[in-house]
């Protein structure tokens, strides 16, 4: 997957975590819409550009999330 979707994947964890901690479990399921939100998105994105490779990827981060389960973020290396 291109590290551009990379970094607004783990943007949108980064939001998600944070509307956990300051909504608390109130928050739960508008933090994990809003997420799912991000990925659909993307996923439109991937499928739109002809990002095959990415779709498929993107396509399996949705089907954890639908099941609940949040994925860890991307450890994205520095270029040289």
């Amino acid at each position: 997957m291109k590290r551009a979707y990379k970094e607004l994947i783990n943007d949108a964890l980064q939001n998600y975590h944070y509307g956990l901690t300051s909504r608390g479990t109130n928050g739960d399921a508008v933090s994990l819409a809003a997420l799912t939100t991000a990925i659909k998105g993307l996923t439109c994105c991937a499928f739109g550009s002809g990002d095959n490779e990415a779709l498929t990827e993107l396509q399996a981060i949705n089907k954890d999330l639908s099941e609940g389960n949040v994925i860890t973020p991307f450890v994205i290396q520095e270029e040289a």
